[in-house]
């Protein structure tokens, strides 16, 4: 998965499968992933998540806090081994209010699968996390 383009691409399949909890998504995703939203301040959500049933867990969370209306992948930016996305999600909270989320992620993709995700508020803080762990 050498070129920028596959990995996009990549990256958009497994957030739309994942996202709609689609069990064909996990197959894009190592056994051993990492999902960490701990940077982030999603309310319920921030934490470290671990493996297949983290990834599970945390979407259910999700979906249990927010509809999420459309997600819109904005930016893609390739550093080495990893990609930083930033992402724009439009929708309502539990309570029915409309909310938008923007939030950066620094994926790591290792022999064709989803090996740690990392979410951030900022691009600046995504890439500095891409950069250092080369």
């Amino acid at each position: 998965m050498d070129s920028p383009e596959k990995k996009l691409e990549f990256v958009r399949r497994v957030h739309e499968r994942t996202s709609r909890r689609d069990p064909t998504g996990l197959e894009l995703v190592d056994p051993d992933v990492e999902w960490d939203t701990s940077a982030y301040p999603f309310p319920d959500l921030a934490g470290v998540y671990h493996g297949h049933q983290g990834v599970a867990r945390f979407w259910s969370a999700w979906h249990a806090n927010w509809a999420i209306d459309e997600y819109r992948m904005e930016e893609f930016i390739e550093t080495g081994d990893e990609v930083v996305v930033g992402t724009r999600g439009t929708g309502r909270g539990r309570d029915g209010i409309e909310v938008e989320v923007h939030f950066y992620a620094a994926w790591k993709i290792r022999d064709g699968k989803l090996a740690r995700l990392r979410m951030y508020a900022d691009l600046e803080s995504a890439l500095e996390a891409a950069r250092l762990t080369r």
